[in-house]
């Protein structure tokens, strides 16, 4: 073969190889790869995966992936896969995840708990249950002993205890629960001590000198159904006889007769919500002014309230205007058809974040989805939210805290403590924090910032308030936002 030959040769085999190779990879970098069985070019999907903690190992299929968390796997066909991302010392998360042509199939919540939990006793008094504050610096306490009902704030960021109130342990007046409502800017706590033959009602400044007001001292005739003013932590609503009365705690001010004919009332943001005695729902302005109907329908209004006139509700509020409503039978309702949404409800919590209700049953945690629907509709009652059941137990749920931008809680059942991922596409993965026998009365409470767990075991001799630490604080990716809804307080039965 001569020079001029081996040249066109040469050329030739590069223009081939040119046409040929070229649209294999313009193809590849528009996201296709070839398929062998059906020798044509595909579309491809994507997997966005990132974890806590940061440089887990991958696994697609049983087969490790060369990059670590955060990472994303392209080029992938259309189909199902099993993921599997695991970290020395964590427990592992499996998942199927299903991939779609052009699309991102995203799994970028992942939790991986510690495989070995060391819990740590933080006091030696005995610690009953653990509420909040809204801006989750402190835990206020309620502890019993022999002597006295007493209520604790504890400062995680100083790690600091600090006495509050007490209520004296009397055989004539034993206390059977105690409730706590927190005011908007968590200066004040006020707790009602609900006695077998009386109540009282005090309110306590979180301070260490602070001195207690005692409401009675204050109000002569028995109150009931009281709120801190969403605006002020020293003036508060209270229900008496039927009618809403405002106190200012500090001048000793009392305002009568803002509202009158109710039956129970519910403070949330800056209205008020009450029922009157024929149970007609009404919305009404702090100060009682441009009352509001919501639900006018005579036939509708009996079906979902007028069943049982003795029946009281917790009531929630989503800033779209979505409610429900939480009897203390179990029955939840909503303003959204079919109205009626569960029976036999053990417990429910709003989404900080969103327009979702996560309650549970027996040993089943659901989720009300209400995103979808337009804000602000001109009718109150209107089309329903999506239901779905997210995890499911054979032992019963005792509570629940939703975290994590609402894609992770931690579930107590009688028997253990589950990390259960709630994002309905994912759902299903569980962990297992601790095993053990604390029967019903449990609370908990998880620090998102501090990413650590406390809790309570009453079955301890002595109730001992415990905590042990999840995650790293340092490594989270997800912002957080708790909107303040001044709903129902905390009730704890002793």
């Amino acid at each position: 073969m001569g020079l001029k030959q081996l040249r066109n040769f040469i050329f030739w085999t590069l223009v081939l190889l040119y046409f040929v190779l070229a649209p294999v990879i313009c193809f590849q970098a528009l996201g296709f790869v070839f398929d062998p069985r059906t020798i044509s070019f595909v579309k491809t999907g994507i997997i966005s995966i990132d974890s806590e903690p940061k440089e887990a190992s991958v696994y697609l299929n049983g087969a490790l992936y060369a990059e670590k968390t955060p990472t994303a796997i392209s080029r992938l066909r259309a189909g199902r896969y099993e993921v599997r991302v695991e970290a020395p010392n964590y427990q592992t998360w499996v998942q199927p995840l299903e991939v779609r042509a052009e699309e991102v199939t995203r799994a970028e919540h992942i939790l991986l708990p510690p495989v070995a939990i060391k819990p740590s006793a933080l006091f030696s008094i005995p610690v009953q249950t653990i509420v909040p504050s809204h801006d989750e610096r402190f835990l206020f306490l309620i502890s019993q002993d022999a002597k006295a009902t007493a209520v604790y704030a504890f400062d995680m960021k100083k790690d600091r205890l600090m006495f509050l109130a007490d209520h004296p342990r009397s055989p004539d007046n034993p206390i059977a629960s105690v409730s706590l409502n927190i005011s908007p800017d968590d200066r004040r706590l006020l707790v009602l001590f609900h006695g077998k033959t009386s109540d009282e009602h005090i309110v306590a400044t979180i301070s260490d000198r602070a001195i207690p007001i005692s409401l009675s001292k204050l109000i002569k005739m028995p109150i009931a159904n009281v709120r801190f003013h969403p605006r002020s932590s020293k003036e508060m609503l209270y229900l008496q006889n039927g009618v809403l009365n405002q106190l200012d705690l500090e001048e000793g001010i009392l305002k009568e007769g803002i509202l009158k004919g109710l039956k129970s009332f519910e403070v949330i943001e800056d209205k008020i919500y009450y029922f009157t005695d024929d149970a007609h729902l009404f919305s009404a302005n702090l100060d009682g002014k441009e009352a509001i109907d919501l639900l006018p329908d005579r036939g509708l209004r009996r079906l979902l309230f007028g069943q049982n006139p003795r029946n009281t509700y917790r009531m929630f509020l989503t800033p779209k205007g979505n409610a429900f409503w939480l009897s203390e039978k179990g029955t939840l309702l909503t303003n959204r058809l079919p109205y009626f949404a569960d029976e036999d409800v053990s417990g429910a919590t709003l989404s900080t974040i969103s327009e979702k209700l996560f309650y549970w049953k027996a040993g089943e945690l659901w989720l009300l989805d209400l995103s979808d629907l337009e804000e602000k509709r001109q009718n109150f009652f209107e089309r329903g939210p999506s239901k779905t059941l997210l995890w499911k137990s054979n032992q019963p749920i005792v509570s629940v805290r939703v975290m994590r931008e609402d894609n992770h809680a931690i579930v107590v059942t009688e028997k253990k403590i589950v990390l259960v991922e709630t994002e309905p596409r994912l759902s299903g993965n569980q962990f297992i924090i601790g095993n053990h026998s604390l029967g019903r009365k449990i609370t908990f409470y998880f620090n998102d910032d501090l990413g650590e767990l406390y809790w309570t075991d009453l079955q301890d001799e002595i109730p001992t308030l415990y905590h042990a630490k999840l995650f790293r604080p340092s490594l989270f990716p997800f912002s957080f936002s708790f909107r303040k809804s001044y709903q129902s307080p905390e009730e704890v039965f002793l």
